[in-house]
Order: C-alpha cells, then structure tokens, then sequence
C-alpha cells in the first residue's frame, strides 16, 4: 500500500505497462506511452488511491499514455471505480 509523504497533496502518474516500447531504442513518447489500461487493471489501484484521498488535503491522478485519447478514457474510467 502506498502512504502519503506530505499532507496538503499527493501525485499519482500513470505512464501505462507496454512493456514492448518501454526500453526499447528510438521509439517516440507516443509509441512508448501507447497504453489502454484494462478495467481489471484500474481496480488495483483504487484502494492505493483512495488510501491516499483519505489521508491529504487534495489528491492529483495524472494519466501520461496520451496516445490518442488512451489517458483520458483510463481517467475517465478510473473516477468511475473510484465512485466520483
């Protein structure tokens, strides 16, 4: 489980799990971050994130697959598990 490090926020960044283009040579940020997280995917992390709402002030969940619209329908879907 994740604990807060500072009181007043906590960041969570996304980068995605493509594990193809991770370290591989001469890719571009696109082709690294191409990543659509699976809801199975997503729910690991709710509990982690809702720990850290209920210990700081605010709480900032970044997506950085932005591939296409990859990192705002991973956003979206997430506030959706996180009930929000």
């Amino acid at each position: 489980m994740w604990d807060a490090t500072y009181p007043d926020m906590a960041v969570v960044r996304f980068h995605g799990r493509n594990r193809e283009t991770w370290n591989k040579r001469n890719v571009t940020a696109a082709e690294r971050f191409n990543y659509l997280y699976s809801e199975e995917e997503l729910k690991e992390f709710v509990d982690p994130v809702q720990k850290l709402i209920n210990q700081v002030a605010e709480t900032h969940v970044l997506w950085n697959n932005g591939h296409e619209d990859k990192g705002v329908r991973d956003a979206q879907q997430f506030q959706e598990l996180l009930g929000k």
